[in-house]
């Protein structure tokens, strides 16, 4: 009897696997905090022309994501992203020995392309097949845009930088209905534009929607 009633159960899930959505597409809105370097960046100016400087930045920066994927089956889904974040304002203002007033301006921003595999556990339950482990990596940019004003003179210059690295996180999907769901998450992407040093810590909420 047991035999049957687990023969049944399994074909009952693989009947509502066969109908369940395959693709989704969906986009989250997210914030990651930045290390403070004030203190370097006014330290930086005094020492090559001396005097005095103060310096203030962001302490955390908006990113926005989309993405679509696939679903392999319910442990397994496939995801690709695209993510751009906001500037990264860091502002100088300073004397130099010399009693020429200056200001220095830098806007960072972040953007690039994502691929993970994300992991649910086995499970009969639909609330517990909601919990996901993400594990892939990224290819992305950094653009800089820097400008410096002493007196009358102000120059300014850009620059790109972009590498590969990896990702890893963890999340739950709300299911809203049979089409829609919320999504919570949280991802650590690894050499942000290459940079070895460079991680971001993305905390997000979105929503999706399957067909």
């Amino acid at each position: 009897m047991k035999k049957i009633l687990l023969g049944l159960a399994v074909l009952m899930s693989t009947n509502a696997m066969a109908q369940e959505s395959k693709w989704y597409v969906g986009g989250e809105l997210g914030s990651s905090k930045v290390d403070n370097e004030t203190a370097y960046m006014a330290n930086s100016f005094v020492n090559q022309v001396g005097g005095s400087a103060t310096a203030t930045q962001n302490t955390s920066v908006g990113v926005a994501r989309i993405f679509a994927g696939y679903k392999v089956n319910p442990m397994v889904d496939l995801e690709l992203g695209y993510f751009q974040s906001n500037d990264i304002a860091y502002r100088v203002n300073g004397v130099s020995g010399g009693s020429v007033s200056y200001a220095a301006s830098a806007d960072v921003s972040f953007s690039g392309f994502d691929y993970s595999v994300l992991l649910r556990p086995l499970s009969f339950n639909d609330a517990a097949r909601g919990f996901f482990i993400k594990l892939g990596g990224h290819r992305s940019e950094a653009e800089t845009d820097v400008r410096l004003t002493a007196g009358s003179v102000s120059v300014g210059t850009s620059s790109k930088q972009s590498g590969s690295g990896a990702l890893y996180g963890l999340g739950y999907d709300f299911e809203f209905s049979k089409s829609m769901f919320g999504r919570a998450s949280v991802t650590e992407y690894k050499k942000v534009a290459g940079i070895s040093d460079n991680d971001g810590t993305i905390y997000s909420v979105g929503l999706g929607y399957k067909f």
